[in-house]
């Protein structure tokens, strides 16, 4: 409310339109952080809707305004601990852009499927064949991986952090794809890898090493490290 004080307390409301309360959206954007802009544009809008019911203004200047995005850089996305969590469109069109450039093996089917999925790494790498379905293209989420000592023999498997947690999520095609040629690539390997290794653990993780043991949430978070600096 002060912010909008400051830059419009002195126009008449009814002189206030929609192209001049855009004009004033994309000016602050350029000092506003997104959250902000959008506490901004709903304080504004109590306060036109409140002079319509005084019959003060015929029409919401708010109405079909659009918040301005303006791109983050790579420090200001890590510096924020919630923001940093999140990448909106062209922020995860970057990411894909240096994935394809860049990526490590299993890196393009991890983080294709974080990005598609919404699950958690720790889901990611409990992920086991039986969890996909190729014919309806979902997948069952209903563990996570837990590895505090981070020793890929020690890991153990948990439900998720809450009952909402467990999920069938519906994923595109393309990526359904993508995992089927892991799985398959993963079979014929397993069959040769067990005369090679006698302790071979032979659980069919999705995302699993040499020997069959899953990877740990370390690894992904590294991976997405070493794609953000590249």
């Amino acid at each position: 409310l002060n912010v909008l004080f400051k830059h419009i307390a002195k126009v008449p409301i009814e002189k206030i339109t929609h192209s001049s309360y855009q004009k004033l959206l994309n000016t602050l954007a350029k000092d506003y952080s997104l959250n902000s802009l959008k506490s901004i544009n709903t304080t504004a809008n109590m306060v036109f809707k409140y002079a319509i019911r005084d019959n003060l203004i015929k029409h919401n200047p708010r109405t079909d305004a659009i918040i301005p995005r303006k791109q983050k850089t790579i420090e200001e996305i890590k510096s924020n601990p919630i923001e940093e969590k999140y990448l909106d469109t062209d922020e995860l069109k970057q990411f894909f852009d240096s994935l394809h450039s860049n990526a490590l093996e299993l890196d393009l089917e991890r983080f294709y499927v974080l990005a598609f999925s919404g699950m958690r790494p720790g889901e990611l790498c409990a992920l086991q064949k039986q969890d996909l379905d190729f014919t309806e293209n979902t997948i069952n989420i209903y563990k996570t991986i837990y590895n505090e000592s981070n020793n890929m023999k020690e890991y153990i498997l948990t439900p998720p952090k809450t009952s909402g947690s467990v999920r069938v999520v519906n994923m595109d095609e393309k990526v359904m794809n993508m995992l089927k040629k892991l799985v398959t690539a993963n079979d014929r390997r397993k069959l040769n890898l067990r005369v090679h290794y006698e302790d071979f653990h032979d659980k069919d993780f999705l995302f699993c090493r040499a020997n069959g043991y899953p990877y740990i949430t370390k690894t992904v978070l590294n991976r997405m490290d070493r794609l953000i600096q590249s």
